[in-house]
């Protein structure tokens, strides 16, 4: 026998040739397919279509990435990863792209995860990561950054760069802090520091000037604007308007039922307008400016609009200015 032999079986069992006939030219082309390599060893590859992947749908590309071949039964189930060492070591993965030097390295039991970096701790189950040296193995996640680590418990969190902070439960976003204000308070945005508008901002309403505000507005040591419509009968049933503590404030009402009825404003001064009906009721700065039936009075800390002409419901326009004394 021929010290070829093994050789050139070898080859045939390597190299097939294949014949497909070419219906334009009317003549069969050669090609040839390679099997039964385990290791190619090469500086370049040119191909037009590479099927990568085994019987589980795990795709391994890079040196060190996923398990060896040799390795049936891992239990990893449609994974993808791609460079130096991702997804090395891995069992029970499921559904998860891995991509990035080290990424997803050693995961155990998990599933739904998108790793994209380098030396992502790439576990747990629906998380999203992006960036080099972060991930935990909690739930439902999305990390965005650097070196952003967290306990393995966290769920439905947001973190990016160590930045902003996001809470996906609660509908919370941080900027600049991880602590939701007040607890369980309905808080939807903190803003550790100061915060700067070029524009307009409209709360509860399109913003036409700097600022919109459609409801009652609250400060301390500042001042504040407010204003609506309401509709009230009379005196004896009128509609509370707004509640006022401690300061100095304009109010004003205009009847819009009969606009002949005019309107009634004035300066007051306030020292307890929670008791303003018994011993510090408030005092009428400026004079009457009443030129129709439209009135305010007061009814201990709430400011009434009603109209002195009948017992009829009314629509009226107010608007309250207050500003609070210094504690």
């Amino acid at each position: 026998m021929s010290s070829t032999t093994n050789v050139q079986n070898l080859i045939t069992t390597v190299f097939r040739p294949i014949y497909t006939y070419d219906l334009v030219s009317n003549v069969f082309v050669p090609h040839v397919e390679m099997s039964n390599v385990d290791t190619y060893i090469g500086n370049e590859v040119r191909v037009l279509r590479a099927q990568v992947g085994d019987s589980s749908n795990n795709m391994y590309a890079g040196v060190g990435t996923g398990n060896p071949y040799t390795v049936t039964t891992s239990g990893n189930r449609n994974l993808t990863a791609v460079g130096v060492g991702a997804g090395a070591t891995t069992n029970n993965v499921r559904d998860s792209v891995y991509v990035g030097y080290n990424t997803g390295a050693n995961a155990s039991q998990s599933d739904n995860v998108i790793a994209i970096g380098t030396s992502i701790i790439a576990g747990g189950s629906s998380n999203i990561f992006i960036g080099n040296s972060i991930g935990n193995v909690g739930s439902s996640n999305i990390f965005i950054g650097h070196g952003i680590t967290a306990a393995s418990t966290v769920t439905n969190k947001l973190n990016i760069n160590n930045l902003i902070y996001g809470d996906f439960t609660n509908k919370w976003v941080g900027i600049g802090t991880f602590t939701r204000t007040g607890g369980s308070a309905p808080i939807n945005l903190d803003v550790a520091g100061g915060v700067y508008v070029s524009g307009k901002m409209g709360i509860q309403m399109l913003p036409s000037n700097s600022l919109n505000v459609n409801g009652m507005t609250q400060s301390t040591g500042g001042f504040y604007s407010s204003a609506g419509t309401i509709i009230a009968q009379s005196v004896d049933v009128g509609s509370v308007i707004g509640t006022l503590a401690t300061g100095t404030f304009v109010v004003s009402v205009q009847d819009l039922t009969t606009p002949s009825n005019g309107y009634d404003s004035g300066m007051f001064l306030c020292y307890d307008m929670v008791n303003a009906g018994d011993a510090n009721p408030p005092v009428k700065l400026t004079a009457n400016a009443s030129t129709g039936y439209a009135q305010i009075v007061f009814s201990g800390p709430n400011i009434v609009a009603f109209n002195t002409d009948d017992t009829n419901a009314h629509t009226f326009r107010w608007s309250i200015t207050y500003f609070p004394l210094s504690p």
